[in-house]
């Protein structure tokens, strides 16, 4: 009795202490984590049943079949391309990117050196999450040209993004987080280095045609063409911009009169959580929240 008591214990703590996240296996060897709802619907798979899902990413489509307790296998439905999927666990806490320099992050987990320096680590290009940042550019930007792409590690933003984060799930739902791969370009060299380091500050914002915030385009051509192009170029001729992952969650149709005090407010008295352009089909979001959005990387191109 005793012993399954110490089992229960354990189980619990364990449970407290760490989640369960499935992951698909990358051509280049690297293991990719399903987002929380894919995860959930696979641990909930009895082995031998499948499930079939769309990705947001590239809008194909897959079937996953669980083989076994801690294994799985996702099959493109139109190539027919197959993939490893395996079980996991995770500890509960603040999950920094894998890409990250661990070396530069002490015993107690506090970066080395001033809490918010933004170090910028060179990725490389063909295999992720370089190659991902450079495929999601040339979607709409292939007529572009990309030299590099720089990651973006900055322990204090990422910390107030991942805590922003964790109060949405509480606040919306983890499957309302509607987090997006979204693209901002600065007009200034100077002003790409202050948001490394201060993060994206609304007020700041010029453009004003769906509503006051901090302004995020799906499309990398927005932000490199549209009126002109909002990116900066350096004495080289090459530009840069930021692709930023972002909580977009509950979003409402943007007008320009809606300023930072009067944004429109949902049922439950809160504001939303973005201004879209078209809500249907949104290209261009706003955000209200700053540390909603995290500049995860520098592209740079020509």
């Amino acid at each position: 009795v005793e012993e399954n008591k110490i089992k229960k214990d354990y189980q619990q703590l364990k449970e407290k202490l760490c989640y369960v996240v499935w992951e698909w296996k990358d051509n280049d060897g690297s293991w990719v984590s399903y987002d929380d709802e894919m995860s959930t619907d696979i641990d909930q798979l009895q082995v031998g049943h499948s499930i079939q899902y769309r990705s947001d990413y590239n809008k194909q489509k897959y079937k996953i079949t669980r083989l076994s307790d801690d294994k799985a296998e996702q099959i493109n439905t139109t190539s027919s391309a197959r993939r490893e999927v395996r079980k996991t666990e995770k500890q509960r806490g603040i999950e920094y990117p894998k890409w990250w320099d661990k070396s530069l992050i002490d015993e107690e987990g506090k970066q080395s050196g001033n809490y918010a320096t933004p170090y910028r680590i060179r990725l490389n290009l063909k295999t992720s999450p370089g190659k991902d940042v450079v495929n999601n550019f040339n979607k709409t930007c292939g007529h572009r040209q990309v030299l590099m792409v720089e990651g973006l590690q900055n322990q204090m933003l990422y910390d107030k993004w991942w805590n922003a984060r964790e109060i949405m799930k509480k606040s919306i739902g983890a499957n309302n987080l509607n987090e997006r791969d979204v693209f901002h370009g600065t007009g200034n060299i100077d002003v790409m280095g202050v948001v490394a380091t201060q993060g994206f500050r609304k007020e700041y914002t010029t453009t004003a045609v769906y509503g006051e915030g901090t302004y995020l385009a799906r499309d990398a051509r927005y932000s490199a063409e549209a009126n002109g192009g909002y990116c900066g170029q350096d004495s080289n001729g090459v530009y840069q911009m930021f692709q930023c992952k972002v909580m977009m969650g509950e979003s409402h149709h943007g007008r320009q009169q809606y300023d930072l005090k009067s944004w429109p407010t949902k049922q439950n008295g809160l504001i939303y959580d973005s201004l879209v352009n078209n809500p249907s089909n949104p290209e261009i979001f706003v955000i209200h929240e700053n540390d909603r959005a995290y500049p995860m990387f520098i592209i740079y191109f020509q």
